[in-house]
């Protein structure tokens, strides 16, 4: 039995299935999605909406804690932008989004970030209210512009990009090259 026609079919409808997704993915220049999401480890009933940012520039972090990658993120890129720049709130927020799933729970991501000492916003997603986001690998970063506009989508290089935009000697050049990110995606 030949296996390889099999197998190379398998292969080619998995890659369109793959490019479908990506397609509907939320892109550079798209409206962010709104979502309410539970706060890890805030009151009973507290939630936090996307739509209740706008003014400001927000970072979302697509993450879960048996993402080995994401707690690298967090420690090495994540933890160290907000222990610089969280003071200043009124300009942006940060916002790490925990994917359910897997045996993915609030308890422990919430263990988790205390263990770690993080003190940014979180919330956790067990009902897929960010699906429209197509998060199809993780952690992935996505930045959200005063506007509501997703302006930067990637990996590690777009907290470069946010730390650019909040340090007032590279601001004006954080902010073109999001300019050139909008431009780019019309």
């Amino acid at each position: 039995m030949n296996l390889k026609p099999a197998l190379i079919g398998l292969l080619a409808a998995a890659t369109l299935l793959i490019s479908a997704q990506a397609a509907y993915a939320v892109g550079i220049g798209d409206e962010a999605p709104d979502w309410t999401l539970p706060v890890v480890g805030g009151e009973e009933d507290e939630t936090l909406m996307l739509s209740d940012l706008r003014g400001k520039f927000v970072l979302l972090d697509f993450w879960a804690t048996w993402c080995n990658p994401c707690r690298q993120a967090m420690a090495n890129k994540l933890n160290p932008l907000w222990e610089e720049y969280g003071e200043n709130e009124d300009d942006w927020t940060m916002i790490s989004i925990g994917l359910g799933g897997r045996s993915e729970t609030a308890e422990g991501e919430q263990g988790f970030i205390e263990q770690m000492g993080y003190e940014w916003n979180f919330v956790f997603d067990a009902d897929r209210a960010t699906g429209p986001y197509r998060i199809v690998g993780i952690p992935t970063i996505i930045l959200v512009n005063p506007e509501g506009l997703v302006v930067a989508r990637g990996h590690g290089e777009i907290v470069d990009q946010v730390r650019q935009l909040l340090n007032p000697e590279t601001n004006e050049e954080g902010l073109a090259v999001l300019e050139r990110n909008l431009a780019a995606a019309r």
